[in-house]
This record gives C-alpha cells, sequence and structure tokens, in this order.
C-alpha cells in the first residue's frame, strides 16, 4: 500500500508540471526568460528547448528585444514541462498560436538547446538561420550561450540571468 501511494504521488508530480497556463507577459529579462502575469500571480518562464546568447555577448540584447517584440504586453499560452534548478518554469510558449520558442531560432536570435530538446524541428530552424546567416550567424563562429558561462564563471552568481559584471 505504501508503494501504490508513492507511485501515484509521483505520477500526480509530473502531471503537475506538465500544465497549460496562459496569461499576459509582463517582463523579459533575456531572449529565454521572460515573466507572465496569470491568476493574480507572476510567474518566470525559461522557454523550453532553446538557448539565448547572455546580455553580456555579442547578440545578447537583440535576443531579448527580439522576444519582447514577439510577447511583451501580449497574451501567451504555455505547455509546461519543468522546474529548473532556478524555480523557473520550464516551458514552449505560443502567442497567436505560432510558437515562440521555435521562432528565436528560426530568427536567429537562440541555438537549439541540444541537450534539453529532441524536437528536429529546431535543429531545422538553427541550420536554416546558420545558412541564411541572420541574427547571431552574421558573426563568423558565435559562442554558445553555454560555453560562454562556462568560460566566464566569475560573471555570474548561479543563476542563468544573473547580471554579467
Amino acid at each position: 500500500m505504501k508503494f501504490l501511494f508513492h507511485v501515484l504521488a509521483f505520477f500526480c508530480c509530473l502531471s503537475a508540471h506538465a500544465a497549460i497556463v496562459s496569461g499576459t507577459v509582463i517582463r523579459v529579462a533575456d531572449g529565454d526568460t521572460l515573466t507572465l502575469a496569470s491568476q493574480n500571480r507572476r510567474v518566470k518562464i525559461r522557454l523550453a528547448g532553446i538557448d539565448a546568447p547572455e546580455k553580456a555577448q555579442p547578440h545578447g540584447e537583440a535576443s531579448k528585444q527580439a522576444l519582447a517584440r514577439a510577447v511583451l504586453q501580449k497574451r501567451v499560452v504555455l505547455k509546461t514541462t519543468a522546474i529548473d534548478r532556478y524555480g523557473r518554469t520550464v516551458a514552449y510558449v505560443q502567442c497567436n498560436g505560432v510558437s515562440v520558442n521555435l521562432e528565436q531560432i528560426r530568427n536567429g536570435h537562440a541555438w537549439a538547446y541540444r541537450g534539453y530538446t529532441k524536437d528536429h524541428r529546431y535543429f531545422v530552424a538553427q541550420a536554416e538561420a546558420r545558412a541564411k546567416r541572420i541574427g547571431l550567424w552574421r558573426e563568423t563562429n558565435p559562442t554558445p550561450p553555454w560555453e560562454f558561462r562556462r568560460t566566464h564563471p566569475a560573471s555570474f552568481t548561479g543563476k542563468k540571468n544573473a547580471r554579467i559584471r
């Protein structure tokens, strides 16, 4: 009986993370992080499957601005997938029926985050943006944000969107 209780609790926790939520975007922190107002709550959202340049990287501010143009003060629908180690809700975001996550990649404002997505469309969109040399792909050899964070560890306090000093 105790085993059954633990199994049921496990599946309840999983289903709590796979929710559909809607709300209005009230803040964009960077190219892959936003804040949503929903049911009188504010929720920090990390876009699933993508990784955008850090603010201190080339194209970091452009990536943030592109996300802001797409979602700021607009109603969005989220399909949540998890809570990350910083307490952010990880989600796929749609605005007016368009995948915001995929559009960030398609327009050269983010990388497909290989360790966190297996969605083939993300890698195709990245290859197309790179071939067109749009967004961050205007650079000859842009540094992925996961490499930037690894080579600049003193610049971060451990949080993805910590201010670079």
